[in-house]
């Protein structure tokens, strides 16, 4: 996705993008009003694959590195998969220290992002595996140091909008290095609501620098069975902002916006 970005500063530099009617980038900086209106800062991109036009806003934004926090567990559930570490997605985890519950599926634990279940599941996959699987999807800045627990939580690990975008499109049409049960059953995972109109897959996720908090939501949207993905990014240095709550209202709104829930 590298190319889009370049591509657009050429238009956006030269004056040229909104005389390029045929252009297949659209700069939505009428999105920022779900942005400075709630007094945070971010990005998010819209992308209609099957027509292949982008809808973004904060360009800048979407080329910066950032922790993954929580999203990061959608990697630790394809190679858990992959290599066995994880049997499947009801695999509870009964560990000699009480942590985490003894009682909750993979599913659970990915759907309520308990990082306690998925800080065992980094340790048994180990960190040559990881490293490995890592490399082939080409996640992020790929930097794991220290393998402690919880690394895509510490701020060392770091992957931007536009590279968590392209994950999730290579993991929806099965473009990624991984067998397709491995696949389906992520993707399964990610689905959060299913209707006749419309179906919706997500990954939230909240990591902490000092005094800077984070939201990520990436995932994607399907309607007349046409996929169109999509990536937020925020972030603020206010404690008292519910960043999951306002996340989930920026998409809603966004997506209501465009239509996709009609």
């Amino acid at each position: 996705m590298k190319i889009l970005y370049w591509f657009l500063l050429v238009f956006v530099a030269t004056g040229l993008f909104c005389s390029c009617s045929n252009n297949n980038v659209q700069i939505r900086n009428d999105w920022s009003k779900y942005f400075s209106g709630n007094g945070i800062s971010g990005c998010f991109m819209l992308h209609d694959a099957t027509r292949n036009v982008f809808q973004i806003y904060n360009i800048t934004e979407t080329q910066e590195r950032h922790a993954p926090g929580q999203t990061f567990d959608i990697m630790n559930a394809l190679a858990g998969l992959e290599t066995g570490v994880i049997a499947d997605t009801n695999m509870i985890i009964k560990d000699s220290a009480g942590n985490p519950d003894p009682d909750l599926t993979m599913a659970e634990a990915f759907r309520r992002s308990d990082e306690s279940y998925f800080s065992v599941i980094a340790r048994r996959i180990g960190k040559i595996k990881m490293d490995f699987w890592m490399d082939s999807v080409k996640y992020g800045n790929r930097a794991i140091l220290p393998y402690d627990s919880e690394f895509w939580m510490n701020d060392t690990l770091r992957i931007s909008p536009d590279e968590q975008m392209g994950l999730m499109e290579n993991l929806f049409y099965g473009k990624l290095p991984f067998q397709s049960r491995t696949v389906r059953l992520v993707k399964d995972l990610l689905l959060r609501e299913k209707n006749m109109n419309y179906s919706i897959s997500y990954k939230t996720g909240f990591p902490e620098r000092g005094q800077l908090r984070s939201g990520w939501i990436t995932g994607w949207i399907e309607k007349n069975e046409k996929p169109y993905f999509f990536v937020l990014y925020m972030s603020s240095s206010d404690k008292n902002k519910d960043l999951k709550s306002l996340g989930i209202n920026i998409l809603h709104g966004i997506l209501t916006g465009e239509g996709y829930f009609k």
